[in-house]
């Protein structure tokens, strides 16, 4: 089965380094977003891509390499973004699947506030696609690889409704020890934690795959999700942004003793949820003897997944390419640097 894959590439909460957002960082004569669009289009597994950011640049800029896939099967759009990155992939996602009918309501819709969920369910519904998964990849990873974006897609866990990736951090070492220039990680902004996974600890880094079923994530939820994202960068080189653990800790707080929303929500009592509350805010645990970083968020999925029903987890993989993301000017000049042995690499390790 051929899939659709979106690909971020809006401006809207990226970072800036120098004088260039991520998608349009120069790695070796090529933006970052051409990079992942060249990956995409080499998946033999892809049937559509879809692309959200600035339309009329992204447009001018892939215009020849969109005129010479024309003639194939290959089908693209570029959309414009929307005010985060959470409005632009789920925008996308409705222009993907809606018919006629659909897309005429969508278009008096600006953001979620304006969404009817009511149409959006039952249309889903009719049309058997509650459970479909959806595929993203974001465009500040310019060593992915067409082989990476394949496996990321083919081994998604399909009874899971939200899934992130993250690549093995041995992996990652591997790759870097074959370059003759030393990755500095407190230069970079690479944090590596040591998640605790069925009572293991595994050393783990982002990657830039996400996954899910977007219409079995509800609506209160989408709400959080965009709120915590603009509160996800909780730890900035070696310090705590403890500003930004109390937002999380507050929306987790206010998503626990919320009150239902169309009998999606379980209400769990007041001591089972501060119950949760301690877990959750206990998740992320900063081992002050070894240094090393902890993360026990299947305690937290867990606890999600009791009040809402939502099945979350890991994809966990050596897709080393896509957790090569650019942060810092640091990454881009060190990929920029070692590109050729980098890539090698990641063609021969990574899977």
């Amino acid at each position: 089965m051929r899939e659709v894959l979106f690909i971020g590439a809006g401006t809207n909460g990226a970072k800036k380094i120098r004088n260039n957002f991520q998608p349009y960082i120069k790695i070796r004569e090529k933006t970052c977003i051409e990079h992942v669009f060249d990956a995409a289009c080499g998946s033999q597994i892809i049937k559509k891509v879809y692309i959200w950011g600035n339309k009329t640049r992204l447009e001018k800029l892939l215009h020849n390499r969109m005129e010479a896939l024309s003639k194939t099967d290959l089908d693209i759009k570029i959309i414009n973004e929307r005010k985060t990155p959470f409005d632009s992939f789920f925008f996308a996602y409705l222009d993907c699947i809606a018919d006629h009918s659909l897309k005429r309501i969508i278009r008096s819709w600006e953001d979620f506030e304006d969404i009817d969920w009511n149409i959006l369910l039952d249309y889903a519904r009719n049309n058997g696609i509650l459970d479909t998964q959806a595929y993203i990849i974001l465009s500040d990873t310019p060593l992915i690889t067409s082989r990476e974006i394949d496996f990321m897609i083919s081994h998604t866990d399909k009874d899971l409704d939200i899934i992130f990736g993250r690549t093995l951090q041995k992996a990652f070492e591997k790759v870097i020890d074959r370059t003759n220039d030393k990755f500095v990680v407190h230069r970079a902004v690479k944090n590596f934690y040591n998640y605790i996974i069925k009572k293991r600890e595994v050393g783990l880094i982002v990657n830039s795959f996400f996954a899910g079923k977007p219409f079995r994530i509800d609506r209160k939820f989408w709400g959080i999700l965009i709120r915590f994202y603009e509160n996800r960068t909780i730890i900035e080189g070696k310090r705590f942004n403890f500003k930004k653990i109390k937002n999380n800790y507050n929306l987790i707080k206010e998503f626990l003793f919320s009150q239902p929303v169309e009998g999606f929500l379980k209400k769990p009592s007041i001591m089972r949820s501060n119950w949760f509350l301690l877990k959750a805010y206990r998740s992320i645990i900063k081992n002050s003897k070894s240094e090393k970083r902890y993360r026990d968020l299947s305690t937290l999925f867990s606890k999600i997944e009791y009040v809402t029903g939502l099945k979350i987890g890991y994809q966990i993989s050596e897709c080393i390419g896509s957790a090569f993301d650019i942060d810092t000017q640091y990454e881009a000049d060190f990929i920029n640097k070692n590109f050729d042995i980098l890539s090698e690499n990641i063609n021969e390790i990574s899977l």
